[in-house]
């Protein structure tokens, strides 16, 4: 098990991809033929496809776990959060929300950033900041979601004050 996921993640870095094929292996090649496949294999499967813009299939893993009862953690979380954001698939996005709640990862702030970021992409700059008051623990990656979803969508005033109110979290202005 380690040596597959020690070969898998050497394979599956973004740089190592050219037009969905890794250099020298097909990860999803090298994926079916794993023996066993736990948690681990599988977020690194949609890491791959969401770094190499194939978004589509990362969601397409994702309802194959489902159908074989994989649960899902915070790298999960945030590879198909990520996909659905490029893909502007807000309700494949909000159901991906209900479910990261359910699980209890609403408090990782990594999933938090995925779901802003979701959320603004989308332009439902309302439920990038619901879920920005929701979390108790913020980064500059936090911060900077908001305020460039206010930016991309006209809104700049917003964007400035949201800036001047910063809480500390991300350090010094």
């Amino acid at each position: 098990m380690f040596y597959n996921h020690m070969v898998s993640s050497s394979y599956s870095r973004p740089n190592s991809i050219v037009c969905g094929k890794w250099v020298g292996w097909d990860y999803t090649e090298l994926f079916d033929e794993m023996p066993d496949r736990d948690l681990v294999s599988w977020n690194s499967l949609i890491a791959c496809y969401s770094q190499a813009g194939l978004h589509y299939e990362a969601l397409n893993v994702c309802n194959q776990m489902r159908m074989l009862n994989i649960g899902f953690d915070g790298f999960t979380f945030v590879s198909l959060l990520s996909s659905c954001a490029h893909l502007g698939a807000l309700s494949v996005g909000v159901r991906l929300h209900r479910l990261a709640s359910e699980k209890g990862m609403l408090g990782n702030v990594f999933v938090g950033n995925a779901l802003i970021d979701k959320y603004a992409k989308c332009g439902n700059l309302g439920g990038a900041l619901c879920v920005f008051n929701g979390m108790k623990r913020r980064d500059v990656s936090t911060w900077n979601s908001m305020i460039v979803g206010y930016g991309v969508h006209g809104q700049g005033n917003q964007a400035i004050s949201f800036f001047k109110k910063h809480d500390g979290s991300w350090g010094p202005v």
